[in-house]
């Protein structure tokens, strides 16, 4: 008997050493880790998934097993511009994600002239630090200035910025000292008939910058990028190392992430995504949905080999204003990803596998 008790008290010592070492704690995987994580489908979809867990290697992995997702801190202080028509959802919650990041300044011009009368300002916007409303529209020496790290350009018409705005912002970016963020739309419509191509992509002096192919005319019925149903966005092999779109540093679990956050009833979703025709040679797709006919369909590309340069193609993952607190968390966390690599901000993390 006393025998017996000897053995469990050595057991249950050896069990105390092994939890106080941490031996049993969860650890994320390195990517060769065999049998952890989503198992990539080496097409460049980042794994099988529909969109409703089915065929998704998710089954059995708790979020807690996860490494947490968590807002991109810069190491250095940025300064960013947002330019967009008015105030909404999606532009605000880019203003709270440069919130949680230390930049130098934050400033924003909306292109309808109501949007910036005073206290126009919109949800959220005097939640962002920094944030400083400009009285009018900015040019091309302001840009200069201020040194910009980070344009972000939101559904905008080009005529809306002096002429003078458009070769100086392109001089920087081609320079690496500026990032720039386009955030399509329909190109709505100018006098009584629709424009079949966003200016933007027409632009002679941005378009060129732009890491997408040919635009797609935006006429007939119906209307192209606009999908039936939602879709759930898809990050490829590529988006889940890529500092602009991975949610974490561990590309198993990023695709784990977005394997995930496309699922249940706050699940991301894709209502329409600008229609091009391909992307640029040497461009990165990040995101990508695929239709009911098996298209893949291109809705986040980065540039490659200079100028840091990221297309957006759709509105919203489902409009954050509507989505529930974790979730809009998540959006925000993914964002200051994005504005990190156009800042020009360095692979952090020596685990990181590349992607910047």
């Amino acid at each position: 008997m006393r025998a017996f008790a000897l053995i469990v008290l050595v057991a249950l010592a050896a069990l105390g050493v092994l939890f106080a070492t941490g031996a049993f704690d969860a650890k994320p995987p390195v990517d060769n880790e065999p049998g952890v994580g989503p198992a990539g489908g080496g097409d460049g979809t980042g794994g099988a998934t529909s969109g409703t867990g089915e065929g998704s290697s998710l089954a059995g992995i708790a979020p807690k097993d996860r490494p947490d997702i968590g807002p991109r801190r810069l190491t250095t202080s940025r300064s960013m511009l947002v330019v967009a028509p008015n105030p909404e959802p999606w532009n605000q919650t880019v203003i709270m994600a440069a919130g949680d990041v230390p930049v130098l300044r934050y400033a924003v011009w909306y292109t309808d002239r109501h949007a910036n009368m005073a206290g126009a300002e919109g949800p959220g916007a005097g939640e962002a630090r920094g944030l400083d409303k400009l009285a009018g529209p900015p040019d091309g020496d302001w840009l200069d200035a201020n040194d910009i790290d980070v344009v972000w350009l939101d559904r905008i018409d080009p005529d809306a910025l002096p002429d003078s705005f458009w070769p100086q912002l392109a001089d920087r970016v081609r320079a690496g000292k500026t990032g720039l963020w386009v955030r399509m739309g329909p190109p709505g419509m100018k006098g009584t008939e629709a424009l079949t191509v966003h200016p933007l992509l027409a632009h002679p002096v941005v378009g060129p910058l732009l890491p997408v192919g040919e635009a797609v005319p935006f006429q007939g019925q119906p209307l192209p990028g606009v999908f039936p149903k939602t879709l759930a966005p898809e990050v490829t092999d590529v988006g889940a190392k890529h500092l602009a779109s991975r949610l974490v540093e561990w590309p198993r679990w990023s695709r784990s992430w977005w394997q995930q956050l496309v699922l249940g009833e706050h699940g991301w979703r894709v209502e329409f995504a600008y229609p091009v025709e391909g992307v640029a040679d040497g461009a990165d797709v990040l995101l990508q949905v695929v239709d009911g006919r098996g298209t893949k369909i291109p809705v986040l590309v980065a540039s490659t080999g200079g100028p840091r340069v990221l297309w957006q193609a759709f509105f919203d993952f489902g409009r954050p204003a509507q989505m529930d607190r974790k979730s809009q968390a998540h959006t925000i966390a993914w964002m200051t990803q994005a504005i990190a690599w156009l800042a020009g901000e360095p692979l952090a993390d020596p685990k990181d596998e590349g992607g910047n």
